[in-house]
């Protein structure tokens, strides 16, 4: 309050309160009254006159039940925020406070005891104040994000916890702190932009997926020797014949049903050897659709082993009936031979 008027500290109608300092700055006889401070706490001013024009005055906190809490803690960035019908000022503010914004107490003061405005972020400040109202209407407390603007032009994000100190004349004071969660949030808002673009980039896959113009399917080999199908793209689905689950369920029981019976076994040895040896495996294979109907199918299989002892099974599948009946018949036609 050094080198202040009084007028700059508190508004008028507050102020009205200590007229009897003026009575005793020159009629020279003492006076003591009671005083309510901003934060809600009561104090006995006693004053005296030092010189004509001039008073001294002692405070005195009042015990008992009508003591409020004290000043206000200087270990945690806190305030004393007053809202009122002309909006929300500062009262009070720690020493961790004027740390935490770069502003010393006197310019913090300055600044948010005008308008508390002035140190919070533009876009947030609507939120903020809405909050305050909403808590003060429903008598509770506040918990609310927002940036509080440093000195250095930057803002850091802050977590509000504020409690009711005191109501009264249509004001309502809040004795808030100021958690720093800049790094948490920021951090926070980094791994949602991250599964923001992952999710983006799976949802671009599954469309690429389903528009390959091959089945492509991605089997599981559990350490148990079970199968489970992770992903099959609808051509797969249309050109077995089959729902999505039916054609899951139609793996996870056999990976080699519709295949004819004596191709069935080797090559399901064939796929065997290509996951030891770690070679991808092509092979041309027959599959029975049922009704009498049979596909003919260029396989590509490859084996990516897992960290758990489960391996991954990639296959791609693409029709090749009409090459494989065309072979046929141009090697069963009169006069054909084959070059090697």
């Amino acid at each position: 309050m050094q080198g202040r008027r009084l007028s700059q500290l508190g508004p008028e109608r507050a102020l009205e309160q200590l007229a009897p300092m003026q009575a005793v700055a020159f009629s020279g006889s003492s006076a003591s009254f009671p005083y309510v401070t901003a934060g809600g706490q009561t104090l006995t001013v006693t004053c005296y006159q030092v010189m004509y024009g001039t008073v001294a005055c002692l405070l005195d906190p009042r015990s008992g039940a009508g003591a409020q809490s004290g000043a206000l803690p200087e270990l945690l960035p806190g305030a004393d925020l007053e809202l009122n019908r002309e909006g929300l000022r500062c009262l009070a503010c720690s020493r961790q406070l004027c740390q935490l914004t770069q502003w010393s107490r006197r310019a913090l003061l300055d600044r948010g005891g005008r308008a508390f405005s002035a140190l919070v972020a533009p876009a947030d400040w609507p939120a903020l104040l809405q909050e305050l109202l909403d808590a003060a209407r429903e008598k509770r407390g506040v918990d609310h994000d927002f940036r509080l603007l440093r000195r250095d032009g930057g803002a850091v994000w802050v977590n509000l916890r504020a409690e009711i100190l005191s109501t009264r004349q249509g004001a309502t004071v809040f004795r808030g702190v100021f958690l720093d969660i800049d790094r948490l949030r920021r951090e926070g808002q980094d791994l949602q932009a991250a599964l923001s673009r992952r999710e983006t980039a799976l949802r671009d896959a599954e469309t690429l997926l389903d528009r390959m113009p091959v089945g492509l399917c991605l089997l599981r080999r559990r350490p148990d020797g079970g199968v489970e199908l992770l992903r099959a793209n609808q051509v797969l689905s249309r050109l077995l014949g089959l729902s999505p689950a039916a054609l899951a369920r139609r793996l996870a029981e056999d990976p080699g049903s519709g295949l004819p019976t004596g191709e069935r076994e080797e090559l399901l040895a064939a796929a065997v050897r290509s996951r030891e040896c770690g070679l991808p495996l092509r092979r041309a294979c027959r599959v029975c659709l049922g009704g009498g109907r049979e596909l003919c199918l260029s396989l590509h299989m490859s084996w990516v082993e897992q960290p758990d002892g489960s391996w991954l099974a990639y296959i791609a599948c693409a029709d090749i009936s009409q090459e494989a009946a065309a072979q046929a018949e141009h090697q069963s036609a009169p006069g054909c031979t084959t070059c090697c």
